[in-house]
């Protein structure tokens, strides 16, 4: 069974910012993500995040209103995506709100505090819909 993904681009930007970590760190970081996981989406996964990356850098540099709306504005759509994937997310979003939970926890710039609150209620839907999938596979039986 494969999925159609949707992420908002400042969404798929966080889960590939924390896919990148990942692998440079080998699996050393402290989330329960594989890492041979880790590379099989970072493969799957690259060149769409290569494409959104650099598209994010050149409208930073000459159209920041571009740039903001394509970070909230505009979504990453990926198509047959694996189960096994979808599992994959769902660590990764584990990682990045434990992530911004230490942070919130340390308190400080009002802005920021709002900004986090809101993007880990927003990642924290996305996980649930993710999981709510990936159970739902384990829950299947096969036909034949």
């Amino acid at each position: 069974m494969s999925y159609r993904l949707h992420f908002t681009v400042w969404q798929f930007v966080r889960l590939c910012v924390r896919l990148e970590e990942e692998i440079a760190a080998r699996g050393d970081l402290d989330s329960s993500l594989d890492a041979a996981a880790a590379k099989t989406l970072f493969d799957a996964w690259g060149d769409i995040w290569t494409e959104v990356d650099g598209e994010l850098a050149r409208l930073a540099e000459e159209d920041f209103p571009a740039y903001a709306e394509m970070m909230m504005d505009r979504d990453v759509v990926i198509e047959d995506v694996p189960a096994e994937q979808v599992k994959t997310c769902v660590a990764l979003l584990d990682a990045v709100i434990a992530d911004m939970d230490a942070t919130l926890k340390h308190g400080g710039d009002e802005d920021l505090i709002k900004n986090l609150t809101f993007e880990r209620q927003e990642l924290s839907e996305l996980k649930a819909d993710l999981a709510t999938r990936a159970r739902k596979t384990e829950r299947t039986p096969p036909r034949g």
